[in-house]
């Protein structure tokens, strides 16, 4: 992965944790934090991102299962020879 990945957790984590501005709780009603178009941006670069590394680690899933198929296979393959050996072997 390249030097200009962005560090989602990290922005995600700051934006949780960014503190809640309130100037006199007594005079004045809570203001809370209000999105902006970078924190929208981020959250959804981050779920973009998070259905690319679903989608990458699903591809990882299929092929393994594959490469474990056709292990399955040789080894099946290698279990009929040993008999046929053997078979003969004891002959």
């Amino acid at each position: 992965q390249g030097g200009n990945d962005v560090n989602y957790e990290a922005a995600f984590q700051k934006r949780k944790q960014a503190p809640v501005t309130e100037s006199n709780p007594s005079s004045k009603p809570k203001v809370t934090e209000v999105r902006t178009g970078k924190e929208t941006d981020i959250t959804t670069s981050y779920q973009q991102h998070l259905k690319r590394l679903i989608a990458d680690n699903n591809s990882d899933i299929q092929s393994s299962q594959k490469k474990i198929e056709e292990l399955h296979t040789l080894i099946d393959t290698k279990n009929k020879d040993n008999k046929k050996l053997q078979s003969i072997y004891d002959a």
